[in-house]
């Protein structure tokens, strides 16, 4: 189960806009901006993170980005789209911490202005989506089942009552009918219709608007484009009916858009982006007169190009999309009325990286998550163990106030209490009042202290060498169950040697006591010995180490060393130390002692170092942990080469154990290689095969694996990577080693790259052929005209692919076609673009070897 305080966490990172970022984890819950988001939508996003604010993964409802910024379904889309109000919306599966709903809706009618052929409304659909997959980046298990269809722009979801099941609210298309679906641990398990007094249809843009929950779940609002006035109604979060709509008039205001309450529920907040201005209402009293005479103008807001979506945050703050800028607005005291609430127009920065800004849309988040309610967080608790009491806000509230009260008298005013040794006097009814301004809610819960009488350990607290000694449970019952740290399982346990020794008690009621003794060694009536333990050390292979231990005598009496001793195993120690010359370290004196390590094989050594002493009084044994990886240092290279272009060769990767004496060993591979992807294409590897290859930003990734290989103190190849010279560039094209896998840790890897350069004559020996490299023209370019002529020439073989990208990310397919040896080198196809409005598009080439990209300008 995820606790209310912890669930709030998943709200604190916001991608959101073109590729912007912040995140509300901060130490003062105010938000910062975060570099490299791979975002980049006009309106309705979502963003979640852990319950301990780590960013999971991210979506404008057509791609999600995972906490790498990579995206995760590279190979189908969802069905949101990057000009819907409310496109996603991110929950996480009731009582899972790994699997993800992801809800979408489609934009409205009105993109068939933009192209006839692409739409057709998708309707309200989910995809799920589970974080255990693709080693904790997660990946998508179900994708775009269908809820309904037509569907508006409108999006969001509450909690049930019971706190854990989540209602998802969206408005149908063509009707007045709102759709509430629970998502339980089950998955979906219902749909409820209401009907509200707004029916959507007619005019396409009547699609857009908010739809928004009040944290606490009570009441539902939403705006409608083309219509002046906000409607609200009350929500039943147990049966999920709404009901009591009422219609709030916005005067001549028709483009009302974003939507947001106040924490408490009490305040609402409407933007109109052709006005570029922030209203206020008071909706505490469920009455379309009362609300209308509290509408009051929060900011009315110059020179930006439109007001968007309004998102409450994790700091209690009202965050305001402002298209096309670098700030975003925010509202800090949105529970005051009228000015006192405030706007500040540049109000947190999301950057100074290139093309990062706002857009009309905010991450869209489970609006429960913000509710003012506290809980009470606690555990059974036995006695004498401490009594711990929470109080656990849905979200952060830095100046709420708290009140406690329980038996006996007991008051606080901590957000935490903790009572030492608890009794059965603390048995009772605790309660908890928290207060935020004119807003208090309140948790109550009956503590019962477990009977659990304190265990201790009687017994000698001295012993001597090769004697005995018996600890025992202060108590002795049948009922009881004794586990004492030297593995006996008796009220009573026989010990020889010095230490430290607990006993943890268990009783049937499932409390539990605990208590410690410390046995010293009676070496010297006063005074104790020490020995310092060794560091952690890193060897190679065939080279000896020496560790140097100190031992220490504290004692009034002098003390002699009988023995010193290692229990070695696959390694090889050697004690460089006479004691029989010289075996008395005298009072307040300290001998040093020298141990060397020699392993002809890679090993991790964990051993002990045993000195033997005597006194007058008995023997003494004490230890130091030695700890240590003797390793095999390896060493892998590629070779520099000089090739011309379509020239078959191979690279060799080499690789020598760097030992004093020929050594071997018989390994398997896994090697990471990265090149320019213009230089050379790979064909075949010997000793191995090509598990993986990828091309990223020109520079392609291959992984190659071998079964087995000989690594020695001679250098040799592990494989050789056999391919086709490219055309490539005039600077040498650099072959780096990323990675090397030996199958075991102990191997240490260092590496050296190499380079392929290109030579420009032609080989005596046999004929090279030369590609000329792949060109793309277009004209005209502006366009002003319906028709514009790609003439591409290139003597590559294989599939290419035409592509046009508008400024918004929205990629059509063009053509694409297959060229082989038989082929003529140009390829010439005319584009219409009648349906495409004024603005810049990049036209894209993908061939087997080359991207080429040209800037097309439509001008009407």
């Amino acid at each position: 189960m995820v606790s209310i305080s912890d669930s709030r966490n998943e709200t604190v990172n916001w991608h959101l806009g073109d590729n912007a970022a912040l995140t509300f984890n901060t130490p003062d819950g105010n938000p910062v901006p975060i570099s490299n988001s791979g975002l980049s939508t006009l309106e309705g996003c979502s963003s979640i993170s852990d319950t301990n604010g780590n960013l999971l993964f991210y979506t404008d409802g057509v791609r999600v980005w995972n906490r790498n910024n990579k995206i995760i379904n590279r190979e189908q889309e969802l069905t949101g789209h990057y000009s819907s109000t409310q496109s996603v919306l991110i929950v996480r599966k009731p009582k899972s911490y790994n699997i993800f709903y992801i809800f979408t809706t489609d934009a409205g009618k009105y993109i068939e202005n933009i192209d006839p052929s692409l739409y057709e409304n998708r309707g309200l659909r989910y995809s799920v989506l589970d974080m255990h997959l693709n080693d904790g980046l997660g990946d998508i298990i179900e994708y775009n089942v269908l809820l309904h269809v037509p569907i508006t722009e409108k999006l969001t979801s509450v909690f049930h009552q019971n706190d854990e099941d989540i209602w998802i609210l969206s408005h149908e298309w063509g009707n007045k009918n709102v759709l509430a679906y629970l998502l339980t641990e089950n998955g979906i398990t219902k749909s409820i219709i209401s009907e509200s007094l707004t029916g959507h249809m007619g005019d396409a843009d009547k699609y857009i608007g908010h739809i928004k929950s009040s944290p606490k779940g009570d009441k539902i609002a939403y705006v409608v484009q083309g219509f002046n006035f906000i409607e609200l109604q009350e929500f039943d979060n147990e049966s999920g009916v709404l009901s009591n709509s009422i219609q709030i008039s916005t005067d001549n205001r028709v483009n009302n858009y974003g939507l947001e309450f106040s924490p408490s529920g009490k305040l609402i907040y409407v933007t109109d982006y052709s006005t570029n201005t922030i209203y206020q209402y008071d909706v505490s009293i469920h009455d379309a007169d009362s609300i209308k005479a509290s509408q009051h103008l929060v900011a009315s807001v110059p020179n930006v190009h439109s007001i968007g979506a309004l998102q409450l945050a994790p700091n209690g703050k009202i965050y305001v999309a402002q298209n096309e800028q670098r700030h975003l607005g925010v509202i800090p005291y949105p529970e005051k009325h009228g000015d006192s609430c405030i706007y500040i127009r540049e109000g947190v920065f999301l950057g100074s990286d290139f093309g990062v800004r706002s857009r009309l849309g905010l991450p869209n988040l489970n609006q429960s998550l913000y509710q003012f309610k506290v809980k009470i967080d606690y555990s059974e608790t036995c006695q004498h163990n401490p009594l711990r009491l929470r109080a656990l806000l849905q979200s952060d509230f830095d100046s709420a106030e708290f009140e406690w009260f329980g038996p006996n008298g007991f008051y606080s005013t901590n957000k935490n209490i903790s009572l030492t040794e608890a009794n059965f006097q603390m048995n009772g009814i605790y309660k908890v009042i928290a207060k935020y301004r004119d807003y208090i809610s309140s948790d109550s819960v009956e503590i019962v202290i477990k009977d659990a009488p304190q265990v201790r350990i009687k017994g000698d607290t001295l012993i001597c060498q090769n004697t005995f000694s018996k600890l025992e449970a202060s108590i002795k019952s049948d009922t009881l169950e004794y586990y004492w740290s030297n593995g006996s399982k008796g009220w009573q346990t026989t010990i020889s040697y010095p230490g430290i020794y607990y006993l943890e008690t268990f009783y049937p009621n499932g409390c539990s006591s605990k208590d410690t003794i410390v046995v010293k060694g009676l070496i010297t009536n006063s005074g104790f010995t020490d020995v310092s333990a060794g560091h952690f050390f890193e060897i190679p292979i065939d080279k000896p180490h020496i560790i140097n231990l100190e031992f220490f005598n504290f004692g009034m009496e002098d003390l002699a060393v009988n023995s010193i001793f290692i229990a070695a195993n696959s390694y090889q120690l050697k004690i460089i130390d006479n004691i029989k010359q010289n075996n008395i370290i005298k009072s307040g004196d300290k001998r040093e002692f020298k141990i060397e390590i020699f392993s002809k094989k890679p090993v991790k050594i964990i051993d002990t170092f045993v000195v033997e002493v005597v006194s007058p009084y008995c023997i003494m044994e004490y230890y130091a942990e030695i700890k240590g990886d003797i390793i095999v240092p390896v060493k892998s290279q590629i070779l520099s080469l000089k090739a011309s272009p379509a020239e078959i060769i191979e690279i060799p990767v080499r690789t020598i154990i760097s030992t004093q004496t020929d050594t071997s060993f018989r390994m398997p591979f896994k090697v990471d290689l990265s090149f320019p992807a213009n230089y050379f294409y790979p064909e075949s590897v010997t000793n191995g095969e090509i598990i993986e290859n990828f091309i990223i930003d020109n520079i392609r990734y291959i992984s190659i694996k071998g079964v087995s290989v000989n690594l020695s103190s001679h250098e040799n190849n592990i494989f050789r990577l056999k391919g086709k010279v490219l055309v490539g560039d005039t600077e040498p094209g650099e072959f780096v080693i990323n990675k090397i896998d030996w199958g075991n840790e102990l191997f240490k890897n260092t590496f050296d790259s190499g380079d392929l350069i290109l030579e420009s004559c032609t080989l005596a020996i046999r004929p090279i052929q030369v590609f000329k490299p792949t060109k793309m023209s277009v004209y005209p370019n502006p366009v002003v005209d319906s028709e514009v002529n790609i003439s591409v020439y290139s003597t590559e073989r294989g599939l290419f692919r035409l592509v046009l990208l508008n400024s918004s990310g929205n990629m059509k397919e063009i053509v694409t076609w297959q060229r082989d040896d038989s082929d003529s080198d140009e390829f010439n196809y005319k584009i219409n673009l009648d349906k495409f409005s004024t603005g810049a598009y990049q036209l894209i080439l993908y061939s087997p070897w080359y991207i080429r990209t040209e800037k097309i300008n439509i001008i009407r």
